[in-house]
């Protein structure tokens, strides 16, 4: 199944093997895939995102990639929510 992030012309095997990556995280993560691309739409940094997605699959220790996904997922969060500037 192709992304339509991925635009319309044959997926290259670089792109179809990002695709697999990012398919493989989401059913990890239990989340479907577009939420993994739902900014693509908005902004895109397919270099950053496939190097994330090749040093991933580099860490063989689970208990390490649970610990660095809790870390993104803190600095998500507080992009997404920063505190407050009023006291």
């Amino acid at each position: 199944m192709r992304h339509p992030a991925w635009g319309s012309s044959a997926a290259t095997s670089s792109r179809q093997r990002a695709l697999n990556a990012l398919q493989r995280i989401a059913e990890t993560l239990r989340c479907p895939v577009e939420t993994l691309t739902q900014a693509a739409h908005l902004e895109t940094y397919p270099d950053e995102t496939a190097e994330l997605v090749r040093v991933w699959f580099k860490i063989e220790d689970p208990a390490v990639r649970r610990a660095l996904l809790a870390e993104v997922r803190k600095v998500a969060i507080a992009q997404a929510y920063p505190p407050s500037s009023q006291g």
